[in-house]
């Protein structure tokens, strides 16, 4: 199962990427910019530049969206929407028009599934990016996606 997360949770189109998608579980709200309609849904995963939420409804593809996190937001656009089953729901991908800075706002039960695998002494579950940041060779500490 642990195997499954990692891989699920660093499954990136560009392995050198610079930061890790952390997992959470976060209640927000979705709000779409274009039809002012809105609904309730959780944060699952959050990277610097990204986000995937599951939710009820599908969402468009390419939507402007406003997802309202309690403490903060985030403006973005709807790159992908997919029906779980397993869920009995959708999980939607946001690309995010500026980036995630984790010391602003951590979301609730943050996990950083790299730390399973980090050799770094001192690294912590809630680890955002430190040791997991590219080296000047350019490899990342972050998992290759084969």
């Amino acid at each position: 199962m642990s195997e499954y997360l990692l891989k699920a949770s660093t499954r990136s189109p560009n392995p050198k990427k610079s930061t890790p998608t952390m997992l959470c579980s976060h209640p927000s709200t979705l709000h779409l910019l274009s039809h002012e309609a809105r609904q309730e849904v959780l944060l699952e995963e959050i990277s610097r530049t990204r986000a995937m939420l599951s939710l009820d409804c599908p969402v468009q593809k390419g939507s402007s969206v406003r997802i309202d996190c309690g403490v903060c937001e985030f403006r973005g656009r709807v790159t992908g929407c997919t029906h779980w089953p397993a869920i009995n729901g959708y999980m939607a991908q946001i690309a995010f028009e500026e980036p995630w800075e984790p010391t602003a706002f951590k979301p609730d039960r943050l996990f950083n599934p790299n730390f399973l695998i980090c050799g770094n002494a001192g690294c912590t579950p809630e680890c955002v990016n430190e040791c997991c940041l590219p080296s000047e060779d350019g490899e990342s500490g972050d998992i290759d996606d084969e």
